[in-house]
């Protein structure tokens, strides 16, 4: 689910983000989880100006505090990605395992011909284009979980929100 936000994300937008730069992470983020929540700015009555951000769940229209949504963020939001890299993972040794067995009968073919030898050469090419796409999903994703790791750090995320709603 999330990696296909993800691609979706990449592919209709035509921004580069570095994610070593936090207005960054806060367009990514906000931008992947709009989904799940609608932010909203608000400027409070003084003379700085200050800015709030309204986090409201698109679930059930609640209104999330910072720390709830820090919550759900550390707790909800990182078991949905590790589950989606396990099913990844999980996914791809399936695959593998199907295709070393192939390769193996083919590989230990008493009379092989040239069309097995071909035909291992793609399928071990085919594993590998399948193994560094698998990677590189569940890098993605752990990229993602492992943003915010203290409540400080998230709340950077917050005021990146704010700078890039105002």
């Amino acid at each position: 689910m999330w990696i296909e936000k993800i691609n979706e994300y990449k592919n209709n937008n035509n921004e580069y983000l570095n994610l070593q730069l936090e207005i960054h992470q806060a367009k990514y983020l906000s931008e992947l989880l709009t989904d799940n929540f609608k932010f909203n700015v608000i400027t409070t009555k003084s003379k700085n100006n200050k800015y709030n951000l309204e986090i409201k769940s698109n679930n059930d229209n609640e209104i999330l505090s910072y720390e709830e949504f820090f919550l759900w963020y550390q707790m909800d939001f990182f078991q949905e990605l590790i589950s989606e890299e396990e099913g990844i993972f999980i996914k791809f040794n399936e695959l593998k395992k199907k295709l070393l067995n192939i390769i193996n009968e083919l590989e230990n073919k008493e009379n092989k011909e040239k069309e097995d030898n071909e035909k291992i050469s793609k399928l071990k090419t085919h594993l590998k284009i399948e193994m560094d796409k698998s990677n590189l999903y569940i890098n993605e994703l752990k990229k993602i979980r492992l943003l915010y790791p203290t409540f400080k750090s998230f709340e950077i995320l917050i005021s990146g929100i704010i700078i890039i709603n105002l």
